[in-house]
């Protein structure tokens, strides 16, 4: 059973009142969104179903939100944060590497989108090669957009080399940037 989403959640962490939106809480999963001192960062956590005993489910038998369910959303709240503020500290020198990339990243995003959204069409165009070439043909392909992808990840690693403390949760580069640019924009709206 689901607890009612949305709902404020709010802690304090290292003397900061931190407060954020609960979008979602099950047996096994929780994620929440940043809303003060930080908006527009969400982090989760997730307990594998099989290790998922009475005592690590984040909702009680009756369905409410457990003891355990409340330090997993403060665990997520505090993860927020702390991307948040690492995010906001670094801004100028994170949106300076944004602006360097993002032509090449687009493209390269592009580029994927194609391979993926093209695979099942030349899939069934190739069929009829023989064999041999088709497994080749289907290997190759795969290979490419394997590499695309690793281009695309190259290109999020650089965005915060130097910073060897900090490594973004995997698929969340997009909020990432979207926060610098948020937050680097008002910035420079409130300087000018």
């Amino acid at each position: 059973m689901f607890t009612p989403p949305p709902f404020s959640y709010s802690t304090t962490y290292h003397g900061i009142k931190i407060i954020g939106t609960v979008l979602w809480c099950n047996v096994s999963d929780a994620e929440i969104e940043i809303t003060s001192p930080y908006s527009g960062i969400r982090a989760g956590l997730h307990t594998a179903l099989w290790v998922n005993s009475p005592k690590i489910r984040n909702l009680d038998g009756n369905g409410k939100i457990s003891e355990r369910g409340y330090r997993t959303i403060e665990s997520c709240l505090i993860i927020a944060y702390e991307e948040a503020d690492f995010l906001f500290q670094n801004k100028e020198v994170l949106h300076e590497r944004i602006v360097g990339f993002e032509s090449e990243l687009k493209e390269f995003k592009e580029k994927l989108k194609d391979l993926n959204d093209n695979f099942p069409n030349e899939k069934k165009v190739k069929k009829q090669l023989p064999q041999m070439e088709y497994r080749k043909y289907l290997k190759d392909y795969q290979e490419e957009i394997g590499a695309m992808g690793k281009r695309i990840n190259k290109i999020y690693d650089s965005l915060y080399s130097g910073f060897p403390e900090y490594r973004t949760r995997y698929e969340d580069e997009n909020q990432d940037i979207e926060f610098i640019k948020k937050y680097f924009a008002r910035e420079n709206y409130r300087s000018n």
